[in-house]
């Protein structure tokens, strides 16, 4: 029998950590001397709209040695850094989105815990090495970062969700799966098909969804989902937030894999009640879909859609729509009732990339991620019907 492997963090799958859009056009920022290569590949970045200083802004990440902590601007043609004087420490999964209503670009949470990732399936341990989960807030001013010390602090949140539903004014925060667990408690202990806390569980949780409201943070008594991996954007059509989650709560009980079935320990797969996902060719699972309603999460539920793995990245925007780039590259779009696949080609398959919409070139610019065991640092944009390579070096694909 294969050794149980030891965790001792796991960050949102280390795999999807999403970001989500706001709307606007765009100034200049500090720029480096000179033309700046961009950012060095990453996965879980934070990026979104600046709609008040008019700037596309890209955030952190897990950089090849770990969690980083520059700031990047989106020029329409190339990346430029930005030499804030001040800065949010180094992190991977914070949440960054734009608030339509109080006019701030915010950052929240995020880990500064580093991780190892085998592959996709995790088989042969998904390892951390020091775990540092934040629950700072801060907002950008078009040249530096400003930290602010809001009254009411929602706990400690290693992937934060962030969007902004622009129909109730919110800016809302929902707390993902794993952060339903102290910092303290970083045991865990492995069971067919999925991770699991060891000791009882806790008896009480504090609440999984805020909203900012400009000045402080504020908890809501609302529904949310329990899934770690969603991603998000506000959906143009409703003013609302509309999501996208696997169909469990567990990365490791997914139906549908990427991966070889062949790359699945023979002692999960034996495992009395394992769940083996399916290749992802002959898997015909959806995942779920989820709506802001203005005091709840509702589950939307949907006939076809992407598939239950965990998504790239999602963005909406008034010229758009909502749109989500799947796991397996595909593109797809929300019309508010169901999802239509719009295209199968572009960026290629990947996890925990950064998008947002880019209000001055009216594209949706996807930044990095991570596949084929190898952080991403390519740039594309996409312009409604195709997408295009526009900086760094695209992924390379997978053989076969």
């Amino acid at each position: 029998m294969l050794p149980k492997p030891q965790l001792t963090r796991v960050v949102a799958g280390a795999l999807v950590l999403g970001s989500v859009a706001g709307c606007g056009a765009r100034t200049g920022g500090v720029a480096t001397n000179g033309p700046a290569p961009g950012p060095a590949q990453r996965f879980g970045a934070a990026m979104a709209w600046d709609g008040a200083t008019r700037q596309l802004i890209l955030f952190g990440g897990m950089g090849a040695r770990g969690p980083v902590g520059d700031t990047w601007e989106w020029s329409g043609t190339r990346w430029i850094e930005q030499h804030p004087r001040h800065a949010p420490p180094p992190r991977v999964g914070a949440g960054l989105a734009y608030n339509s209503t109080s006019r701030q670009l915010v950052l929240f949470g995020g880990s500064a815990t580093t991780v190892t990732i085998t592959n996709e399936y995790g088989h042969t341990g998904v390892r951390s090495i020091s775990a540092q989960d934040y629950q700072d807030t801060w907002t950008w001013s078009g040249d530096d970062w400003i930290e602010q010390h809001p009254t009411v602090v929602p706990p400690r949140t290693a992937t934060a969700m962030l969007a902004d539903d622009v129909a109730s004014g919110y800016l809302l925060l929902t707390r993902r799966s794993y952060d339903r667990f102290s910092t303290s408690e970083t045991n865990l202990r492995w069971l067919p098909g999925s991770f699991s806390p060891s000791g009882p569980p806790r008896p009480s949780l504090p609440p999984t969804v805020w909203a900012w409201t400009g000045t402080t943070w504020q908890p809501l008594l609302a529904v949310s989902f329990t899934n770690f991996d969603a991603v998000a954007a506000n959906d143009p059509a409703s003013g609302h937030i509309v999501a996208f989650t696997v169909n469990d709560e567990h990365f490791e009980d997914r139906q549908c894999s990427l991966d070889d079935p062949s790359d699945i320990p023979p002692a999960v797969r034996s495992s009395p009640g394992a769940i083996v996902p399916q290749p992802i060719e002959s898997c015909h699972a959806v995942g779920a879909t989820w709506r802001w309603d203005g005091s709840t999460w509702v589950r939307v539920v949907t006939s076809n859609g992407p598939p239950d793995l965990p998504a790239a990245a999602m963005a909406g925007s008034a010229g758009l729509g909502t749109v989500l780039l799947d796991a397996t590259g595909a593109t797809w779009r929300w019309d508010a009732e169901r999802w239509h696949q719009t295209s199968s080609s572009g960026p290629g398959r990947r996890y925990g990339a950064a998008m947002a919409f880019d209000t001055a070139t009216g594209q949706l610019i996807l930044f990095g991620g991570y596949a084929e065991h190898q952080q991403l640092g390519d740039t594309w944009a996409w312009d409604g019907g195709s997408w295009a390579h526009a900086a760094g070096l695209p992924a390379t694909p997978p053989p076969g």
